[in-house]
């Protein structure tokens, strides 16, 4: 395998980094289909700007990292998220950075491209519980969400495919309201579990905000780090394919679409059937609209090497294909671990990451997995067993098997896999399902770091849209590794069998 281009990295890879990618790019080239991005864009750089840790029902992180980014654009907000609740303070929030952008811009005599895109599933799983909440007479919900019914039947209809929704259904300002912007929003979902997962916030195609935060305000704990440079390219990019991808009926067929790059005659006769993406990783090419303000990042030499990693959606709930970026990454990952692997998760059942973890200990690394106590448990027990193995509590309860060790004395051994109990909570404090985290990252020797929107669960192995960044730099890796591990006392006493 031949090294990443010294043109868009600011130094060579590390060892193991490198090998990630040679395993990334391997998957590219049999895999083609997969690519949401040309692969020439996963090896890239940028600075870790800032990240954030916290807890999301305080609109904290949505204030800090997506907000601020939003006031301060200039010529282009784009926005992948799983959940936008137009109830939550992160979406007030959010509403009124748009508003402030807006008058920014009219002073400034300048027009804005402020695109939003979340999951249809999503929003009905929203409206669906306001609608629950509704029913009990005299409740909150009742007097917040008086519209949620109606709301409910319209994304009935939004459940399959790419579909444009007026801002203001979302609790946005009516796109008349804030005439220096293009203010745009769709839904996507394929039907039953192709789920739009990713959650990016791109700025100018130069600054971009990646992590585990939805647009919400739920109780777990998060992370969203922000990113500048290059890396956003391919962020972004990965943004106008999913936007594109459903071709709406009133959209232009000109307008920001992918189409594979012309390389033979059979290439170019393909080119208007929008079920043909590519044959060739280094064809493909994303057309996005041009960033007059901002042009291409350039790779300078202090930024960290850094590899894009996307995960393609698959409707199927019988699909069970491990073809793509993210979860080849992540196998590399911990094949190549020689001491240590801290993984943190919402959801932990996927069979393929059971059996690589399980791999990695029986050859003497020490792992450490967080995972969040009775999270989901329904819909985590709804895949086939060649995907999953059930809820975390089954999946615990195999893994432990498996590792031979005694769940019933969990934390002893060199594999640790414990509830996650967060530090607002007191040392010994036994788990529950109101504290959870939904933070999703993986380090690996302290050396390198991979987080963003992907879960380790059968969902976003298999089904879901994904996007994550690995960092290739052991001061970043270790220190927010060691960040979240002070950020709770999941290790103090280990739970894994409660």
């Amino acid at each position: 395998m031949g090294n990443a281009s010294h043109s868009v990295l600011p130094r060579a890879l590390s060892p193991k980094a490198q090998a990630i990618y040679d395993a990334v790019m391997e998957v590219t080239r049999k895999a083609p289909h997969t690519l949401t991005f040309p692969a020439t864009d996963i090896a890239t750089a940028g600075y870790v700007t800032r990240y954030q840790l916290g807890y999301a029902h305080d609109a904290s992180l949505c204030r800090h990292m997506f907000g601020r980014l939003i006031r301060n654009a200039d010529e282009e907000v784009v926005s992948l998220t799983y959940l936008f609740d137009r109830h939550s303070e992160c979406a007030r929030e959010i509403a009124q950075a748009i508003r402030d952008l807006n008058d920014r811009a009219l002073q400034a005599g300048r027009h804005v491209r402020v695109f939003l895109m979340m999951d249809a599933y999503g929003l009905l799983m929203l409206e669906s519980t306001r609608s629950a909440e509704q029913a009990v007479p005299g409740g909150a919900a009742q007097k917040a969400a008086s519209t949620s019914v109606p709301m409910l039947l319209d994304v009935l209809n939004l459940s399959d495919g790419v579909h444009e929704l007026p801002p203001e259904a979302i609790g946005l300002p009516a796109a008349r309201d804030v005439p220096a912007l293009d203010l745009r929003v769709r839904t996507f979902h394929y039907w039953t579990v192709g789920t739009l997962h990713s959650k990016a916030l791109t700025v100018d195609g130069s600054r971009t905000v990646i992590g585990s935060q939805n647009m919400d305000s739920e109780i777990g704990s998060e992370l969203l780090v922000e990113l500048e440079g290059p890396v956003a390219r391919p962020i972004r990019a990965e943004f106008y394919h999913i936007w594109r991808s459903g071709r709406p009926a009133n959209d232009g067929e000109d307008e920001y679409g992918m189409q594979p790059q012309p390389t033979s005659p059979s290439t170019v006769a393909r080119m208007n059937d929008t079920k043909n993406l590519s044959t060739n990783p280094n064809a493909v090419q994303v057309r996005m609209p041009p960033l007059r303000r901002h042009p291409a990042p350039r790779i300078i030499a202090d930024m960290l090497p850094m590899l894009v990693l996307s995960h393609h959606w698959s409707s199927s709930i019988k699909d069970a294909h491990m073809d793509g970026t993210q979860n080849a990454a992540w196998l590399a990952a911990l094949q190549l671990a020689k001491r240590k692997v801290y993984i943190q998760t919402p959801n932990f059942n996927a069979v393929a990451a059971r059996e690589a973890l399980v791999s990695t200990v029986k050859r003497g690394v020490k792992v450490d997995l967080v995972t969040s106590y009775h999270f989901e448990d329904i819909g985590e027990a709804l895949y086939p067993e060649n995907q999953a193995d059930g809820t975390n509590h089954a999946a615990y309860r195999r893994l432990y098997k498996e590792m031979g060790q005694d769940i019933d004395r969990a934390g002893n051994g060199t594999f640790r896999g414990c509830w996650y109990i967060g530090r607002r909570q007191a040392t010994g404090t036994i788990p529950n399902k109101w504290e959870w985290t939904h933070i999703k990252l993986m380090s690996i020797d302290d050396e390198l770091a991979i987080f963003g929107s992907g879960n380790m669960d059968a969902q976003s192995w298999f089904h879901s849209q994904e996007i994550n960044v690995l960092v290739d730099d052991a001061t970043f890796a270790e220190r927010i590794t060691a960040e979240l591990r002070d950020q709770q006392h999941s290790f103090s006493r280990c739970h894994a069998n409660h």
